[in-house]
């Protein structure tokens, strides 16, 4: 009689406990490689930043002055395979941020590399944006905001003071002021123009308070060369209680002809009286489809481009 064959193999059991162990491995050594790829960026990335120090030195040596802000090519220093850099220099002093793919640091005149980025630069392979928007908060004056409404509304304008805001840090506004009763709308806008390109998504946000309770929202005034206007989009109307902030937006494409934007806020259409009001700050007009947290220039890592609280200003979304 023959013996019948044993089969040998794996229990179910076994395979598992194979498979769990292939799996921890595998995760040790992804978690291995990627920290060995950020030592590698970070090495990679002071390096590039203690060169172009050396590079900036020599520049000012030379000229009695670092590159002016941008122009890093100026001294020698240009975008590699796998660094970019951002620079921002005036003067006597400069700040260069050197990136490689998610990984940042900074160097200014005074300082060796940490990491992060300058004021007013992208990092860790994010792109900066820019608040187009001048005077965005009414901390710097009122002249930059108009009140208007349509016909019989008449509205004054003022700037307030020593507001409670969402805003940490922020206590100013704009406020219009109805003297009459308007036909229809009632709003107030930020008159610096902001530049814009036609065909290019723009994202406009602010926070707006009326005394009046009801839908409040936000408009952008295309306009073309000669001030006049192509076309407007508003944001639908969001329902807010009397007295109370909300943030509203809008995102809109510039349309063909458009070279600039006016920004209003604007209070429950058709509810206006006399002596309402409609309060706005904190206004932000980005080139993205994306609605970002509010940033100016006094926000971390932010910059203003020239005089504070009165011009654009740009650094990472929020």
């Amino acid at each position: 009689m023959w013996a019948k064959n044993k089969q040998i193999g794996f229990t179910i059991v076994e395979l598992l406990i194979v498979i769990v162990v292939i799996g921890i491995l595998a995760a040790i050594t992804i978690v291995a490689y990627n920290g060995i790829q950020q030592r590698a960026k970070s090495a990679a990335v002071t390096s590039a930043l203690t060169q172009a120090a050396k590079k900036l030195a020599v520049y000012q040596v030379d000229n009695s002055t670092y590159p002016s802000s941008g122009n890093l090519a100026a001294a020698g220093i240009t975008d590699s395979q796998d660094i970019t850099y951002q620079y921002t220099g005036s003067g006597s002093t400069f700040c260069v941020t050197a990136t490689s793919g998610n990984v940042s640091y900074q160097m200014t005149d005074t300082s060796n590399p940490t990491a992060g980025g300058c004021p007013g630069h992208g990092q860790g392979g994010v792109a900066p944006i820019t608040n187009l928007v001048r005077n965005p908060t009414a901390a710097a004056n009122a002249t930059d905001w108009i009140a208007t409404a349509s016909a019989g509304g008449a509205p004054t304008g003022t700037r307030l003071t020593g507001q409670s805001t969402p805003l940490a840090g922020v206590t100013t506004a704009y406020r219009g002021t109805l003297t009459g009763t308007p036909s229809s709308w009632w709003r107030v806008q930020n008159s610096q123009p902001a530049p814009v390109t036609a065909g290019a998504s723009y994202t406009f946000s602010s926070y707006v308070r009326s005394s009046v309770a009801g839908g409040t929202g936000v408009i952008i005034i295309w306009m073309d060369g000669t001030g006049l206007t192509v076309i407007e989009n508003a944001g639908t109307g969001i329902s807010q209680a009397a007295d109370t902030w909300g943030r509203r937006s809008v995102t809109a494409t510039a349309p063909a002809g458009a070279v600039s934007a006016r920004l209003q806020a604007y209070a429950p259409t058709g509810l206006g009286v006399a002596g309402a009001t409609i309060d706005a700050t904190g206004m932000m007009f980005v080139q993205s489809s994306s609605l970002s947290n509010y940033a100016d220039g006094n926000t971390a890592n932010w910059i203003w481009s020239g005089t504070a609280n009165n011009s654009t200003s740009s650094g990472p979304p929020q």
